[in-house]
């Protein structure tokens, strides 16, 4: 059997939730070729769902060479590779989608322990707010990053392989800063129900938001940018035009309740209680199973649990959301 069609008949079974035989469609393609770097790719993601970060991110990273994870090297320097940092400039160049950026953006401080200066390279748009993260001396957009003075780099989605980190290795305490809250009489909750629409698996994350419009017993607040979808009165639709005014509104809220969004990790990174509903093949930072991620202690998982039908995740969600608003 072709090596494709293993591939492409581990994702259809994945995409089933029936991740035993997804993944012996992996080891099939591996035993035809233990090199085979998309397999490698694949079988990564398996790794991480059996608690293993480290080599579980050392598979993922076998993308780089199909150009399906990651980012072209910003510069001829040094790949750092666990060489002694005191005094030394690292410039950690930030890959993938805004979420994935702001997500590994929190490496930064750890580079910065190992006594490192620490150079952001990202999306412009998120300069102001990353720079802000313990450690960072300078922030430079990605294309420009290389420019910027610095001994090595690092590429941000494989810096828990470098450290050496596994899951207990992760910080989950919010890095970005986040004024107090002055809780009011009904809790403020903002949704937000779909991603880029570029993400090549976007399709599988996104979903009906009517569920969200007919929460009850709270104030709701879109945190939808470019919604295509008519949003009713009763929500709040305020000015998301920059990140700055993204991160006002969630410092504005109790709760935010999200697709797996860029949106999310910013909501996350903050400490802001955010829950995740994502799909029944979630993506990889959410391999691990269970509720709870030690990506982000203020993260809850809504998990689907059968393709194209999201009926029991909202049950879950109001559910959780009645209990949420009587402890309250």
């Amino acid at each position: 059997m072709p090596k494709v069609n293993l591939l492409n008949d581990a994702l259809e079974c994945a995409l089933r939730g029936d991740f035993i035989n997804a993944e012996s469609f992996i080891d099939m393609a591996l035993l035809l070729n233990a090199n085979d770097n998309r397999a490698k790719f694949n079988k990564g993601w398996y790794e991480l769902a059996k608690g293993n970060l480290n080599h579980g991110m050392r598979l993922i990273a076998c993308g780089r060479n199909e150009n399906v994870f990651g980012s072209p090297p910003p510069s001829g320097m040094p790949l750092w590779d666990g060489q002694d940092l005191t005094g030394k400039t690292v410039l950690l160049n930030l890959e993938g989608g805004l979420g994935d950026q702001i997500c590994n953006a929190r490496f930064a401080t750890h580079f910065a322990g190992l006594g490192a200066a620490v150079v952001l390279g990202g999306a412009a748009e998120l300069a102001a707010t990353l720079m802000q993260i313990d450690g960072v001396i300078a922030y430079a957009e990605s294309t420009c990053a290389g420019g910027v003075y610095h001994d090595y780099w690092v590429p941000a989605m494989s810096a828990p392989l470098l450290l050496g980190l596994e899951y207990d290795g992760l910080s989950g305490k919010p890095y970005l800063p986040c004024a107090d809250r002055v809780r009011g009489d009904v809790p403020r909750v903002g949704i937000r129900w779909a991603g880029n629409p570029a993400f090549e698996h976007e399709q599988h994350r996104s979903f009906n938001p009517q569920p969200l419009f007919d929460l009850l017993g709270v104030e709701l607040v879109s945190l939808q940018k470019d919604s295509d979808v008519f949003i009713p009165d009763h929500i709040e639709q305020p000015d998301l035009s920059s990140w700055q005014d993204t991160r006002a509104v969630i410092e504005s809220l109790d709760l935010v309740i999200t697709s797996c969004t860029s949106v999310a990790h910013m909501a996350a990174a903050m400490g802001k209680p955010t829950w995740i509903i994502v799909p029944i093949l979630p993506y990889y930072l959410w391999a691990l199973p269970g509720e709870l991620s030690p990506w982000y202690e203020s993260v809850k998982l809504f998990r689907q649990t059968k393709q194209s039908c999201w009926d029991d995740v909202f049950k879950q969600v109001s559910g959780a959301l009645d209990s949420y608003l009587i402890e309250r």
